[in-house]
């Protein structure tokens, strides 16, 4: 499911960096994409905004190779309609969710190897971003709120897993297909808000279960915690709100 941007790069701006991916191309639809810093309606912003395209070009891996990270973008008025997060969480990680499932799906059945996307550490947004006014470098979490300047800055993904590569073609398309159509329901037409509600805390709490379980030295403890995330992501899922405790 991929939309084409439209020629008003305008109407369009990038909410969130993603370092741990190399998009091939552009995913997504006519509200929300995932495209690469050197797709065309980035490069067309790199162009009018110097400060973009020094921050495209700050990015290396833990051994100072340049790396090529995405965006996820977004159109103006539906950006305007959803300020708290949301819906850029459940874009992610549908699309996430539908390439680590299928990867490990094929690791299991074909035996060892290590994929370039297995884990969804590699889809993680990048704690600095600019501002609107494709000037300011700001980090705003629940640990700080800062400002810096763009050419001060050094970026680089979780070390721990490699960057991945994708395009339209990577991972489960028919899975990843169901899911944005139902972020569609959920976020643009606003419909069955209790079962996608369901669906999408189910999606983020299976994001966080498909992170790598240890960077290093891996317990079986590590393992046993993202079992515990995946049960209570299923168990999300299937929760329709009129089950009663006890």
């Amino acid at each position: 499911m991929t939309a084409p941007l439209p020629s008003d790069d305008l109407e369009w701006s990038p909410v969130a960096v993603l370092p741990g991916i190399h998009m091939q191309g552009a995913l997504g639809n006519e509200f929300v994409q995932l495209v690469g810093c050197n797709h065309d309606f980035i490069l067309n912003l790199r162009h009018q905004f110097p400060k973009l395209d020094s921050f495209c070009h700050r990015f290396s891996d833990a051994f100072g190779e340049a790396l090529e990270p995405s965006f996820v973008v977004m159109h103006r008025n539906f950006r305007h309609r959803h300020t708290d997060g949301q819906a850029l969480l459940g874009f992610r990680n549908a699309v996430s969710l539908s390439v680590t499932l299928m990867s490990s799906a094929t690791n299991l059945s074909h035996g060892g190897g290590f994929g370039s996307y297995r884990f969804s550490d590699s889809a993680d947004f990048y704690p600095w971003m600019l501002g609107h006014d494709m000037v300011s470098l700001i980090s705003s979490n629940a640990s700080r709120l800062s400002f810096h300047d763009v050419d001060a800055f050094h970026g680089q993904p979780a070390p721990q897993v490699p960057q991945a590569t994708l395009n339209a073609d990577t991972g489960d398309a028919f899975l990843r297909d169901a899911l944005l159509s139902c972020w569609s329901e959920a976020f643009v037409k606003r419909r069955r808000r209790k079962r996608n509600r369901s669906l999408f805390r189910s999606l983020e709490i299976a994001f966080e279960a498909s992170r790598l379980p240890a960077a290093y030295f891996t317990s079986q403890f590590d393992v046993g915690r993202s079992v515990g995330l995946w049960i209570s992501a299923h168990e999300t899922c299937l929760n329709t709100g009129n089950a009663h405790v006890g």
